[in-house]
């Protein structure tokens, strides 16, 4: 190997091991909340050691009563057996191998094109939507690591080995099924596109052994997610949640992107021969199975984390289309480019690190002065979401702001004992039972009566009462039998389902 090939080499792993490392360290950090906290709860908090008869009543209503996501009910109860350090060394590796496979599907996974393979991680880690939640590891199964055993999927299903052990024959049912019961969206995009492909290719008799194997694990997995009858109560309640407007912008641009571009190649005859080629290659599967995902996206109306697939596949679709074009670019470029974009990731994780360890240990301070309170009040000054830097994209989660009802919910459902929780600044912890008409301290306020409010109703009809200034109004009941009112800042983070909302 040449000096210059091995400096290519290492430019090609340093993004991928320095995402690899710095997940870990997030998900290390980050304590159990949301959806996570509640399966945890389900499954006995710090009681839970090893699987038992509660384990099997926990996946069973996971499947009957929430959703037929596999590696939703699957993932916490095995993660959850293990030491944290070891659970965040999986949830980084997962992370790692999803960004690896994103540039090796997308062709780029040589030392050659190196370039251009940190420029889509890059591209990928800023535009895809982590802001929605992707810090819980119940976002990751479904949608990272779903999307992740999809890309395997195609990539294993695109090449023509036709000789193949049993245990190869295994792992490609074991990977196909994954994809496919990791999340219905991915199991019916997936399925859409290589079953119709897999039939034209058996009358053609062009079919391989290890294709076969991989459509009958997806088509498995596509089943066993879709039988839910969970997931078809949720169906015929379905709530819209963003327009579609909404949903392109915020969901699903680079689809939109892909699309104006297959769009506008058809305005020429070389365009149009390129889209030819093109299509006649994987370029065709991932094309399909993003507009597919896309679609399912934009009628479930749920924005951020439902474009994952979409995107991802969106992302490896344009990729190949810049392949197309032959360009050579100067070492100098090419070095500036790999410098800039492992200075960039680098950051992102040194600071969404940095913050995470801060708010992670205000929230731990938090429950445990939860646990300890008798009516529920926690006086602790705590880091708002505004508060931290816009680089850390939205992953970094600490303590509940006001408006965020489900995740103080499933707090006090938790950890709680018949009290709401209810975070009060420092400030008021000496003064609440002598407090007349209002006390102020930072953007909180006290009040001694009840304040002119008005309430707000989101699509999924959870209610919020705010303020005339516009602020959250928490309802503060001392021991004594004092009812007092809190205004605190109204933040509406990006995943938030206040963006569209009823005024009752």
């Amino acid at each position: 190997m040449t000096t210059s090939s091995k400096y290519n080499l290492y430019f090609l792993l340093l993004p991928v091991a320095l995402i690899g490392i710095g997940s870990s360290l997030l998900d290390y950090f980050t304590p159990a909340m949301g959806d996570d906290l509640g399966k945890w709860t389900a499954l006995g908090l710090d009681s839970y050691a090893i699987p038992d008869r509660s384990t099997i009543s926990f996946l069973a209503a996971q499947y009957f009563d929430c959703n037929g996501r596999i590696l939703d009910g699957l993932g916490p109860a095995i993660l959850y057996l293990l030491p944290k350090g070891v659970a965040s060394a999986i949830m980084g590796l997962m992370t790692a191998c999803y960004f690896a496979l994103l540039a090796a599907a997308a062709g780029l996974w040589h030392r050659n094109r190196v370039a251009a393979a940190d420029a889509l991680i890059l591209v990928a880690l800023l535009s895809l939507p982590w802001w929605d939640y992707m810090l819980l590891r119940v976002c990751q199964l479904n949608y990272l690591w779903g999307t992740t055993f999809a890309l395997a999927t195609v990539m294993l299903y695109s090449r023509k080995g036709k000789k193949s052990s049993t245990w190869t024959i295994i792992g490609l049912l074991l990977c196909s099924f994954l994809a496919g019961a990791s999340h219905e969206q991915i199991g019916v995009a997936m399925s859409a596109v290589l079953l119709p492909l897999s039939f034209h290719r058996l009358l053609h008799r062009d079919i391989t052994r290890n294709q076969t194997a991989i459509l009958i694990g997806l088509s498995l997995g596509t089943l066993f997610a879709i039988s839910s009858p969970a997931l078809w109560r949720r169906n015929s309640s379905l709530t819209a949640d963003a327009t579609i407007g909404e949903l392109l912008i915020t969901t699903l641009p680079i689809t939109l992107l892909l699309i104006a571009v297959c769009i506008g190649c058809m305005f020429t005859s070389s365009g149009r021969t390129r889209l030819k080629a093109l299509a006649h290659s994987s370029w065709g599967v991932y094309t399909l199975i993003s507009v597919i995902a896309a679609i399912i996206a934009i009628y479930s109306t749920t924005p951020g984390r439902t474009g994952w697939l979409s995107e991802s596949m969106a992302l490896v679709a344009l990729a190949r289309m810049l392949l197309d074009f032959r360009y050579k670019l100067s070492t100098l470029f090419t070095s500036i480019l790999c410098v800039t974009a492992l200075t960039i990731i680098a950051a992102h994780y040194v600071v969404a690190i940095k913050w995470q360890n801060k708010v992670g240990q205000e929230y731990r301070e938090v429950v445990e002065s939860y646990t300890k309170s008798a009516d529920g009040l926690v006086f602790k000054d705590f880091t708002l979401d505004t508060d931290i830097p816009t680089i850390a994209l939205g992953r970094v989660k600490g303590v509940p702001d006001a408006d965020d009802i489900y995740l103080l919910k499933v707090i006090a459902t938790a950890y709680g004992h018949g009290h709401p929780l209810v975070i009060l600044p420092d400030a008021f912890s000496d003064s609440l039972e002598s407090v007349a008409d209002s006390l102020s301290a930072g953007g909180y306020t006290i009040y001694s009566s009840r304040p002119e409010t008005r309430t707000l109703v989101n699509p999924h009809n959870a209610k919020l009462t705010i303020s005339s200034d516009g602020r959250v109004i928490t309802t503060v009941r001392l021991p004594s039998g004092k009812t007092l009112f809190l205004a605190s800042p109204f933040i509406i983070d990006p995943g938030d389902h206040w963006h569209n909302t009823l005024e009752k």
